[in-house]
Order: C-alpha cells, then structure tokens, then sequence
C-alpha cells in the first residue's frame, strides 16, 4: 500500500498522467515518493521514446528524418511532464548566471519570467539532447533512450535524498533530505535492470558524476537544493546520459 501510494503521488508530481487526487498526503507518502519515480521514468521513455521511435522507424534513414522524430521525442517528453524540468533548468541557470550570493540567486530562480541565461541554458540544452538522441534513434538503440529516462528519474530520487533544502519553505521542502532509505533502495532495485543494456553502466556512471558535482555547486551557490535544481539535475542527467551513450556506439 505504501508503495502504490508512493507510485500514485510520483506520477502525480512528475507527469500529467491522470491518477486521481490524492485526499491527505501524509510525511509518509512524501517520504516514499521517491520509490515511484523509475516507474515514472518507464513510463516516459516507452510513451515518448519507444513508440514514437517504432512508429516513424528512423533507423537507417535520412539524417534530417531522424532528427525530426528525434524532435518529436523530445516534444513529447516535455509535453508529458508539463515542462517541469525545462522550467527547472531555465531558472537555475539565471540564478547561478545573475546572481552574486545565495539570496540574490534564490530570489532569481523564484522569479517566473526567463532571463537571458535560462534562455541559453534551455536552448543549448535542447539542442545537444536532440542531436544525441537522433544519433541513437538512428542506430535503433531505441532501448537504451528508454533507459536513459528511468535512470535520470533515479539520480533525480538519489539528489533528493542526499540533499539539503536551501529554502525555509517550498514545493520540495517536505521531500527533500526527507528520503526513506527504503524508499531509495527500492527506487535502486527498480532501476537497475536497464543498466544491463549496451552502454547503459558507463551512462549511469557519468550521470551519478553529474548528481554529485550539481549538488556541490548548489551547496556552495545557494545553501543547498530547490526544486529547480531537481529539476535541472534531472535534464543534465538525460542529456549526459544520450551524449554517453552515442560516444560510446561512435567508438565501437
């Protein structure tokens, strides 16, 4: 039951798949929410990477028509998470880029509107994450993109619960550093069978790096996590993770 509602709660809080409003959120809930998120990511990658991919079957196609489909996948993640990370990346980038101490940078990211550096920062983003998933859509290693999207979604669960909260108060506030470890575990055990895909171990490697080094910079930067950096961390995380894994096939 506990995971169900886990399951529940992270499907409400990272997509726009319907599943009901939850009545009453109990800590408990919010500290098992993490458990859900490769579900979440399973979920993601068949619906905006795997069908897409065999329905407009790139492979050995034109380059352009791959990069289209590739586009279309990325279009339809975005879609599916209500921009969610997009959103995150943008505002980290202006709070680290225009900001010079801890409250001014917060205060920027709290800022709805997008300032020069998320607007980089989301276009240089996009644009890598594109062309590396075009590179493998079109190679058919339409498997491993699915396991890219589950993995950022554990590395996303893993940030969450090493982390510090840098604000007072906040969406994230009762989640962050508020993690079950069983809650982690199970979200590690979850994840683990798509690391046996070609390319995926040192993929998970460089994504576990890119965690590691987000956080030291928001520690240092703002005080410690926000949602926003969640966010980002899980956008860096899928885009270093199709980087990796095209290098790799590039060199076999």
């Amino acid at each position: 039951m506990i995971f169900f509602r886990a399951c529940r709660l992270a499907l409400s809080f990272l997509t726009r798949i319907p599943v009901g409003r939850m009545a009453t959120l109990s800590d408990q809930d919010w500290r098992w929410m993490v458990a859900g998120f490769p579900l979440c990511g399973y979920l993601l990658g068949v619906a905006a990477i795997a069908v897409p991919a065999y329905g407009f079957r790139p492979a050995g196609c034109a380059p352009l028509y791959v990069l289209l489909v590739a586009c279309i996948c990325v279009s339809v993640l975005a879609y599916l998470t209500r921009g969610l990370h997009l959103d995150g990346m943008a505002d980290m980038c202006d709070g680290l880029g225009g900001g010079f101490d801890c409250e001014r940078r917060l205060a920027i990211m709290k800022d709805p509107t997008v300032g020069s550096f998320g607007a980089l920062g989301l276009i240089l983003l996009l644009a890598v994450k594109t062309a590396a998933l075009g590179v493998l859509l079109g190679e058919a290693m339409v498997w491993p993109c699915v396991a890219v999207v589950v993995l950022a979604r554990f590395f996303l669960a893993l940030l969450t619960g090493i982390g510090t909260y840098a604000r007072k108060t906040g969406t994230a506030a009762r989640t962050v550093g508020n993690v079950a470890p069983a809650a982690l575990a199970l979200a590690a055990v979850l994840s683990a069978p798509v690391c046996f895909l070609p390319g995926i171990p040192l993929c998970a490697a460089a994504m576990f790096g890119t965690t590691i080094l987000l956080k030291l910079k928001a520690d240092r930067a703002l005080g410690g996590i926000t949602g926003d950096i969640l966010g980002a961390n899980c956008e860096l995380c899928e885009t270093v993770g199709y980087v990796t894994v095209a290098l790799q096939m590039n060199t076999v």
